[in-house]
């Protein structure tokens, strides 16, 4: 079944670096977007390290997969593989100390999508209405008891992220399968979209522009920004 993808990645109107990564590979069907983070500013080299580890892991492997469960380990494998390259990286050069991103990664299987992440980038479907797939790690969703990053990473409405890639000592990544039929939509996106606008907003736009998702992608950024693009802003929709 054919299959359309748009995706758009912004800095916003605050910050001059982008730290988002978005990586759209549509000929193996896998579609990655990070949200890099870090004190001072090597966000952008955690975001596309591993985005880039995680793909490369992947793109060889994940075609040959016989069963869901396969699949969803194979996922998880690479994205422990991006979160020991970045690490790795940090530990290795003084200039990335501290560094982390978040990672949601897609892939789209027959009548079925497979997403696994670590952080607040999230993933939604649009049938008859948005569905938020993925949760949160963050502090207001998980158990207090968990691994807080309070003191590296501080967010809008005091947000505390409890998993990211890269600072996390025991990384724990959330896996999921879905269906994804004709006329279904799917999006992936950085916080600095979900930020700005609410869910209500970002179904009216999907369904205002239906399959033209070049105008979807563009629209959904420009809200942010029209919101105040307090961050980094990135989206990618797929329809088929």
């Amino acid at each position: 079944m054919p299959m359309r993808v748009a995706w758009k990645t912004h800095p916003g109107k605050k910050k001059k670096v982008n730290e988002d990564f978005v990586l759209v590979d549509e000929e193996s069907r896998l579609f990655l977007l990070a949200d890099g983070m870090s004190r001072p500013c090597a966000g952008n080299i955690a975001s596309s390290m591993a985005v880039q580890q995680a793909h490369s892991f992947l793109k060889d492997k994940i075609e040959n997969a016989v069963s869901e469960d396969t699949v969803l380990d194979l996922m998880t494998q690479a994205v422990v593989h991006a979160h020991e390259s970045v690490r790795k990286a940090s530990k290795k050069n003084p200039t990335y100390k501290g560094m982390g991103t978040t990672l949601v990664i897609l892939f789209i299987k027959d009548e079925k999508a497979y997403l696994t992440h670590v952080g607040d980038s999230r993933a939604y479907r649009l049938r008859r209405r948005l569905e938020h797939i993925t949760t949160d790690h963050t502090l207001e969703n998980e158990d207090h008891h968990g691994a807080m990053l309070r003191e590296m990473f501080s967010f809008q409405k005091a947000r505390v992220l409890t998993q990211a890639v890269g600072p996390s000592r025991k990384l724990v990544c959330d896996g999921h399968h879905i269906s994804f039929r004709k006329g279904d939509f799917l999006l992936l996106c950085s916080d600095g979209l979900t930020d700005m606008i609410s869910n209500d907003a970002i179904e009216h736009i999907i369904k205002m522009h239906g399959s033209e998702i070049d105008k979807t992608a563009a629209s959904l950024v420009a809200a942010a920004n029209r919101m105040g693009g307090q961050d980094n802003i990135s989206v990618v929709v797929i329809t088929r």
